[in-house]
């Protein structure tokens, strides 16, 4: 009934990693709308730096196999140097909760449950 403890598909990594960066940069912006400046530079969470490429090292781990995704953040969203190659993914959380992504020009929908620092995604 259950697969086996394989390799994740590059696709269900690209979805792991575009729920994190959406909830971290969700939680940033939360922070700041209710800081005391709420106009400040430092409280922007999109990820630009002068004169240099920001990116972000996320660690997944999947049964044995552990596998780290690198996103560069994009004006249209993220790269993702994934162990299959690089996409572009970009999206949004739905009001329902639901993952709304777009990964190299094909859009999905997943929920993601997060418990601790678990993730299970269902598409």
């Amino acid at each position: 009934l259950f697969p086996e403890r394989g390799p994740l598909p590059d696709e269900v990594l690209a979805l792991a990693a575009l729920y994190e960066l959406l909830q971290e940069s969700g939680l940033a912006n939360r922070l700041r709308l209710a800081s005391a400046d709420p106009g400040s530079p430092w409280g922007i969470s999109d990820g630009w730096r002068m004169n240099q490429d920001n990116f972000h090292n996320l660690f997944f781990r999947h049964g044995e196999h552990a596998v780290e995704v690198v996103a560069h953040y994009r004006s249209s969203g993220y790269q993702l140097d994934l162990p299959g190659g690089n996409w572009h993914v970009s999206g949004e959380i739905a009001s329902d909760g639901d993952l709304l992504a777009d990964i190299d020009g094909r859009r999905l929908r997943a929920a993601v449950i997060k418990h601790d620092r678990e993730l299970t995604i269902l598409q």
